[in-house]
């Protein structure tokens, strides 16, 4: 099943993974709640409610990884589970990136999120619109 993946603990995880990132390049708070707003307050992998704060008990997740080059556009984010004292979703997506790319949760840097499907709990396969809507594709 495309949404469930092996049960891995923080402690499993390479030391130093998901600490501090030097400089502040996520987006800004407005769009990390278009983003929410979009998946329904869920994450879009297992769908469980983001409670807690961002960062920590829950993160906006880059489909497209910064180090490729820094896009805070609506398509190329995602609300996962999991930050940096919480494991979840966000944790397993960037330990699991075959499985990952499955799902649209992780691209390659030469991919354009707007033109690359994601499987979400909440609408299923869908496109991730720069407007903050999805359009609905098959899966």
């Amino acid at each position: 099943d495309l949404h469930s993946f092996p049960t891995r603990r923080s402690s499993d995880l390479e030391p130093g993974a998901g600490l501090g990132r030097g400089r502040d390049t996520g987006p800004s708070r407005a769009v990390a709640e278009k983003v929410a707003e979009r998946e329904g307050w869920g994450c879009v992998v297992c769908g469980k409610f983001l409670d807690g704060p961002r960062g920590s008990a829950w993160s906006v997740h880059h489909r497209v990884r910064r180090p490729h080059g820094i896009d805070n556009s609506l398509p190329n984010l995602l609300a996962i589970c999991g930050g940096r004292d919480v494991p979840g979703c966000h944790q397993i997506v960037h330990s699991s990136p075959a499985k990952a790319r499955k799902g649209g949760w992780l691209l390659r840097s030469t991919d354009d999120p707007a033109k690359c499907k994601v499987a979400t709990v909440l609408y299923g396969w869908v496109l991730l619109c720069a407007d903050g809507s999805v359009a609905e594709v098959e899966s």
